[in-house]
């Protein structure tokens, strides 16, 4: 879990953004344009860096997407370098990853990159610094320096992969490869999720454009209960269901929901049908990746919807990780017994900034307000007015 995270100099987060603590659950609210995608994107930055250079999803190939190097850096802070640092809760030890980069023309030029043990002594495991690298190797419970050649113009993480010799940075890498980003909802009539999928895909988790979905579908109906769970959660969205099937023949999957005998395929199903069962699914997972950032995902449900997404929300925080932004007063109302999940974002002068409510200071408040009329009133901010 990541216990913290310090932005500085990146996107709209200038170089006086303190830390900011993470918890198992983070609703994100605020006006558009207040920063909430920008938060996103950089946990989308942090797993590009596992990525080798040149491979589609590499930082490069990801600054270059997002209208390159010099829209990524604060504007009004061209001359400070970016500095991101993550604190981690492994399984075993407390982590600090810390990593700094600047453009050099159209390019990134790293100036340090740092990954630090704070358990024993702040040890430090690896550190880059004026282009020396310098790896920690540990054997039989001694430690030993070692001066390594490597491209420095990528992170260390796209390049070694060694769990034996360096088994916090493979713990790192571990996270940030698993880091999943869901934020493009159409599921129009061309969409992928409509269309017979690969059946040779990887099914251990939702890929990001959702191409492996029945697969994912298929893997976990081979728990029956949870499965169970999956078509009791789908019924609050249609009634009539009484079995989800998943047909993988010959080079391709297929999702079909029966009434019945009647057998219906996903490409029938309304756009608000397919997304709720993309979400039930991600959220019931029992083995979820261990960190989902999930863009808006109350877009196109009916109202009457909502509470049941913020509660398979709270289910899911008991497993995994999750950063959620929202525009719905729904989804923040269900939150009135938990509003230190909901986090205020807000922009001024083109630097955004982000404030944890505190539940000791909204206590009147929600005694004759909900969560969401609160914050629609003005009174915690995060709205335009």
């Amino acid at each position: 879990m990541i216990s913290s995270i310090e932005i500085k100099n990146l996107l709209s987060f200038s170089s006086q953004m303190p830390a900011f603590q993470l918890s198992s659950l983070n609703i994100f609210v605020g006006a558009n344009g207040s920063g909430k995608s920008n938060f996103l994107e950089v946990f989308a930055l942090l797993k590009s860096l596992t990525i080798p250079a040149q491979a589609q999803g590499s930082t490069s190939d990801l600054l270059a997407r997002g209208g390159g190097i010099q829209e990524w850096i604060h504007k009004t802070s061209h001359d400070e370098p970016v500095l991101l640092r993550v604190r981690f809760d492994t399984r075993i030890d407390k982590l600090t990853y810390s990593f700094s980069f600047t453009n050099e023309g159209r390019f990134i030029r790293i100036l340090s990159e740092k990954i630090v043990n704070d358990s024993p002594n702040n040890a430090i495991l690896y550190d880059l610094n004026n282009g020396k690298p310098i790896l920690v190797k540990k054997s039989f419970d001694t430690q030993q320096i070692v001066f390594d050649r490597f491209d420095t113009n990528n992170s260390v993480l796209s390049q070694y992969k060694d769990p034996n010799n360096y088994f916090e940075m493979s713990e790192i890498t571990a996270m940030y490869e698993s880091i999943r980003l869901y934020r493009n909802w159409q599921f129009g009539r061309d969409s992928i999720l409509r269309q017979p999928q690969r059946a040779d895909l990887r099914s251990h988790s939702l890929e990001e454009d959702f191409s492996n979905f029945a697969l994912v579908l298929s893997r976990l109906f081979k728990q029956p209960m949870t499965k169970k769970a999956i078509i009791e959660a789908f019924k609050e969205v249609y009634d009539g269901i009484t079995d989800i099937q998943i047909d993988v023949g010959g080079a391709n999957a297929e999702i079909f929901i029966f009434e019945g005998n009647l057998a219906i395929p996903a490409i029938r199903l309304s756009d608000g049908t397919l997304r709720y069962l993309v979400l039930v699914t991600l959220l019931l997972d029992p083995n979820p990746p261990p960190l989902i950032c999930l863009e808006e995902p109350e877009l196109g449900m009916h109202p009457d919807l909502i509470k049941n997404i913020a509660n398979l929300l709270k289910d899911a925080a008991t497993r995994t990780q999750l950063i959620v932004t929202t525009h719905s007063e729904l989804l923040v109302d269900a939150f009135s017994d938990q509003p230190e999940t909901i986090v205020v974002c807000e922009k001024e002068d083109g630097v955004t900034t982000l404030k944890r409510l505190e539940p000791e200071r909204l206590e009147a408040w929600l005694e004759d307000y909900r969560l969401g009329e609160v914050w629609l009133r003005g009174e915690i901010g995060g709205v335009r007015w």
